[in-house]
């Protein structure tokens, strides 16, 4: 295994800690990029303190030290404006298995799909009709996709 190929792997091994997919959807990370010693991405608009990047790196100590920050801008010579890195907060240290606490912590967002439990259960009633509310649902939405 190639150089490229050991930063792939480590990178995608750092976004499954976590969370995956899910974490993937419920943060908006955008732009994922494999670095030498872990991974960048952007997260989606309305973290906390206006967060837009995170860089989680691993560190020799087998922990990860994570940055949190967002790109602003500075006045340049020539009039113009340069992008520059401003860390809002880092946090060293920080296991595998807490990674998504971290995350949670300092962006507000949850990294991974709620779990959703609808009525009392299959085929139970929750309500005083006795009705199955999934049953409603099925033949309702099957009304609606294939009409008659």
């Amino acid at each position: 295994m190639n150089e490229k190929d050991m930063r792939i792997a480590r990178a995608e091994t750092i976004l499954e800690q976590l969370g995956g997919g899910g974490f993937r959807a419920m943060c908006g990370v955008k732009n994922p990029v494999a670095i030498d010693d872990g991974i960048q991405f952007q997260i989606g608009r309305g973290a906390l303190n206006n967060i837009t990047h995170v860089v989680v790196r691993l560190d020799p100590s087998d922990t990860y030290n994570i940055e949190f920050g967002k790109i602003g801008r500075q006045k340049n010579e020539f009039g113009g404006f340069t992008p520059v890195w401003r860390v809002v907060e880092a946090r060293q240290g920080v296991y595998a298995d807490q990674l998504p606490e971290v995350f949670s912590e300092v962006t507000g967002y949850e990294t991974r799909m709620p779990r959703v439990h609808v009525g009392a259960g299959r085929g139970q009633a929750s309500d005083d009709t006795g009705a199955d509310p999934l049953a409603a649902t099925a033949s309702a939405s099957k009304s609606i996709l294939f009409p008659s």
